[in-house]
């Protein structure tokens, strides 16, 4: 099988199971393509590498049904997000403002620049 098929399988099992067991999104993913994936029955196994807080860390492994050794293994990182509180960062009640109370604004034309050559000479830019 082609890679990205496989890598894309061993995702989603993951994923699917995110929602279940409140890992959080996916913020990242890496696979390994150990050797070739056979068109043949397959079995997948998971490891919760690291649980809790914010971040998990699962690993999802891809083994030919019948064989021992693995053909590839998805890590994925995933996040939950959490509310934090900043102090005085609330929603403050304010007076609205009216933008045509402050002054009009007349830029003035830029000034020339003097350019200082190598040569000692210098020349308006």
């Amino acid at each position: 099988m082609q890679g990205g098929a496989v890598a894309s399988l061993l995702t989603a099992e993951v994923e699917a199971l995110a929602a279940v067991r409140n890992w959080g999104t996916a913020v990242s993913a890496t696979a390994w393509f150990l050797r070739p994936t056979p068109m043949t029955d397959l079995r997948t196994q998971l490891s919760v590498v690291s649980e809790g807080g914010r971040v998990s860390v699962i690993d999802n492994t891809l083994w030919p049904a019948s064989e021992d050794l693995p053909c590839a293994t998805v890590r994925l990182t995933l996040s939950r997000e959490r509310a934090i509180e900043i102090p005085g960062f609330g929603d403050q009640a304010s007076e609205p403002v009216d933008p045509l109370q402050f002054p009009l604004r007349s830029p003035h034309a830029a000034r020339p620049v003097l350019v200082h050559g190598r040569d000692g000479s210098a020349r308006q830019r």
